[in-house]
């Protein structure tokens, strides 16, 4: 069995750059100040910025490393070893480490290429640097995750791949091309999952491209329609021309087709802004099989988007209907509702409908093309 240790090199080396890369901010939403880090897999390498004797550890070590200012403190197995602006954490290539928030606590992952480490005002900037095909690996798991049919997975391969080269420099400022947050696309780092390998590797390069403004298109999808995807611009103010509103049965058996949400009268005409003398139980119905921009409670007009993020609901397609003292509001589908519906996909796919077939249902004038494989 081999073994497998820590390698601590503190040197002011070159990065180590081979095939190209992108750069993933790590743990983006939270402000991290301590960390732990284990070698996983193979053998994991430090560098650090300033020079320092060569250390070996067991592969059971643990590094600790805490954020001091614009210091990093760092620990082995609660031995201090030193201070360091920055540090590289660099595993083999066919290895890879895990690495834990400790403060605040948070889940770990496994990462695999090198996790940069910084420290600014007591917080930890962590940037993992990957190859592009180990990145759709941790997309594929955080956007779609497991036993899904394989052609679900190249769908989100190549769209995936199409996010990572239109919004390549959406971080630029903050010094790494993507967030592993919703706010670009959920990355969990490394994961061993033959079904991603290989759909990314069927996928290789390709990428969704809008054929009427001859540009990158963007890949908006969600879990569930309820049966009518959304316009792009009835959600957000941008209006693209591959994102229109179209019935969709291929979702109708998914597991968020359908929900229920139920309130007080006085606390949804409340949270309304609406005087409960004004609003009768009469005022307040609507249903309908069609997306509705808004909807109207007596008088006073709601966007149905507006009423989903005040209640927290699913979605914004819903119908409700007041029955004495309470509201029932009856939804469809789960998410935003423009370009690909998840569960759909997962429907079209199990019927045998390429990759291909399925963005070209869900996106109107989309061809699938290959790019090279710069990212920007």
């Amino acid at each position: 069995m081999r073994t497998l240790c820590f390698l601590f090199v503190f040197s002011s080396a070159n990065f180590l750059l081979a095939e190209e890369k992108i750069h993933v901010g790590l743990f983006t939403a939270s402000s991290i100040k301590e960390v732990e880090i284990k070698c996983a897999s193979g053998s994991l390498t430090l560098e650090a910025s300033s020079s320092f004797s060569l250390e070996t550890a067991s592969a059971n070590s643990v590094i600790k490393c805490l954020a001091y200012g614009r210091e990093i403190l760092v620990y082995i197995n609660d031995y201090k070893i030193g201070e360091f602006s920055e540090l590289r954490f660099i595993s083999e290539s066919t290895g890879f480490m895990h690495l834990k928030p400790s403060k605040p606590s948070l889940n770990g992952n496994h990462y695999s290429g090198i996790v940069h480490m910084k420290a600014k005002d007591g917080k930890l900037k962590l940037i993992n640097e990957v190859p592009v095909d180990d990145y759709l690996t941790g997309v594929l798991r955080g956007e779609i995750g497991f036993n899904k049919p394989p052609v679900v997975y190249e769908v989100h391969a190549i769209i995936s791949r199409t996010y990572a080269k239109r919004f390549g420099d959406k971080h630029k400022s903050e010094g790494f091309h993507v967030c592993d947050q919703t706010h670009c696309q959920v990355y969990k780092g490394y994961f061993e999952y033959e079904p991603y390998k290989y759909s990314i590797e069927l996928t290789h390069n390709l990428i969704m491209y809008d054929s009427v403004h001859q540009e990158l298109a963007e890949g908006l999808f969600h879990s569930n329609c309820g049966g009518v995807t959304s316009n792009s611009e009835d959600v957000w103010s941008t209006s693209l021309s591959y994102c229109r509103s179209k019935r969709d049965t291929f979702c109708f058996n998914g597991i968020h087709s359908n929900w229920t949400f139920s309130i007080n009268k006085k606390d949804f005409l409340e949270r309304l802004q609406l005087d409960s003398n004004s609003v009768s139980c009469e005022d307040i119905c609507y249903f309908s099989d069609s997306r509705a921009n808004k909807l109207s409670v007596g008088k006073w007009s709601f966007e149905t988007t507006t009423i989903r993020n005040l209640f927290k609901l699913k979605s914004s397609f819903f119908s409700w209907e007041c029955d004495s003292d309470l509201v029932y509001i009856y939804g469809k589908g789960f998410g935003h509702g423009v370009g690909l519906c998840q569960e759909g996909a997962i429907e079209m796919a199990g019927r045998c409908y390429s990759a291909e077939e399925i963005i070209k249902y869900y996106y109107k004038d989309i061809s699938i093309r290959l790019v090279d494989s710069q990212v920007p």
